[in-house]
């Protein structure tokens, strides 16, 4: 797994990080919340990091689609 997050051009996601054995996306956010989203295929993830409206493509395509657990801060 890559052990570091990768920061991201958005007003509300400040990094994510994705582990492709797990196909485990981590989604951390600007206001401290932390989303763990389980079983998200790897061009999800490739997705979400070359779109230029990334919370759009986020809450679209991820957020309500793929099984997560919430931690916060």
């Amino acid at each position: 797994m890559n052990q570091n997050y990768e920061p991201m051009g958005s007003s509300q996601i400040q990094e994510v990080k994705y582990d492709k054995r797990t196909r485990t996306l981590y989604v951390k956010m600007k206001n401290g919340k932390t989303y763990i989203h389980y079983d998200v295929p790897e061009l999800e993830h490739v997705s979400l990091q070359s779109n230029s409206e990334q919370e759009n493509y986020y809450l679209t395509h991820i957020y309500d689609s793929y099984r997560m657990r919430t931690i916060e801060p």
